[in-house]
């Protein structure tokens, strides 16, 4: 599945549901003001990272995410105080092929040309 929707870009879906692969560098048991109890994942991939939250189904979803695995993920994209933006994680699928280049930070220069470059000195 060619990766179409980047962390950095989420924002531009805020009303709307997506689904794309991302990377769960993270998992924490958090509780709201009124003492609910969710779950919030940092997902990334090569654009950078953000917080995701679920509040439901925990129990299920914390047996079937792992840290440091990567997903396909159902995300809804909200807006709350403003201007936060707000991720909630719908459906989660484990992934076993994916493009590993998705979740590296990479220059968007030419490597070739870097190397010239750096013979260069």
């Amino acid at each position: 599945m060619p990766k179409k929707h980047f962390v950095k870009d989420l924002e531009q879906f805020v009303g709307k549901e997506i689904e794309d692969v991302f990377l769960v560098r993270d998992i924490l048991d958090k509780n709201t003001k009124d003492g609910q109890e969710y779950l919030e994942l940092i997902i990334v991939d090569l654009s950078g990272s953000q917080t995701a939250r679920i509040f439901d189904n925990i129990d299920e979803v914390r047996v079937k995410i792992e840290k440091g695995k990567i997903y396909k993920l159902r995300l809804s994209i909200y807006q709350y105080y403003g201007n936060q933006l707000g991720i909630k994680i719908l459906d989660a699928e484990k992934v076993t092929t994916y493009d590993v280049r998705d979740f590296i930070p990479s220059s968007q220069r030419n490597p070739q040309e870097m190397f010239n470059e750096l013979k260069k000195f």
